[in-house]
């Protein structure tokens, strides 16, 4: 179950990465705890997968820095009510490449700086920022895509209302408290 996420920061964070979350913290607390919400609902797929906790850790990280590019974009424009014009979407599409950087320049491994960069592929090619497909994904990026798409369904949007998470094996609604 998803708790306040403000009570579930991910462990301290070193340096940039610190500095990294407090940014986003003050540049917008919507993206903020949609970003916690990713991260919390990661860590469980990774667990499942049982990979190595240094992989595991790399990809929370990964998946809690998803939008950090968002930073670079108008704020007006991520909480736009319609439709967005084919140029505003174009520049919104930008927050892969400059989340990537961003993570760059602080020397984040490359697993945390590919996931980031494709979070947004799509499993038939149909994704951006390069059209990968399939298992091309980094395992990162198609967890984070997962993760980040049950987060915006189950929490809505200023253009979208939020829908209820599925049943779960028991028929009972899934219990879920949305940070947002």
């Amino acid at each position: 179950m998803l708790t306040d996420s403000a009570q579930q920061e991910p462990p301290l964070l070193a340096g940039g990465f610190a500095h990294l979350l407090r940014s986003l913290r003050e540049y917008d607390g919507q993206l903020y705890h949609h970003s916690l919400h990713v991260y919390l609902l990661t860590a469980p797929l990774l667990q499942a997968l049982r990979l190595s906790v240094h992989e595991s850790i790399l990809i929370e990280l990964a998946a809690l820095f998803h939008d950090l590019g968002k930073v670079a974009l108008p704020r007006q424009l991520l909480h736009k009510a319609t439709a967005l014009t084919a140029e505003e979407f174009a520049q919104i599409r930008t927050h892969c490449l400059k989340g990537a950087l961003l993570l760059s320049r602080l020397q984040a491994p490359q697993v945390m700086v590919r996931a980031v960069y494709h979070h947004h592929e799509r499993w038939d090619g149909h994704g951006y920022p390069t059209g990968l497909a399939g298992e091309a994904i980094p395992l990162g990026a198609r967890l984070i895509a997962i993760s980040d798409a049950f987060a915006v369904m189950t929490s809505g949007r200023s253009y979208q209302v939020p829908r209820p998470p599925p049943p779960g094996p028991d028929g009972a609604s899934a219990p879920c408290r949305h940070p947002v």
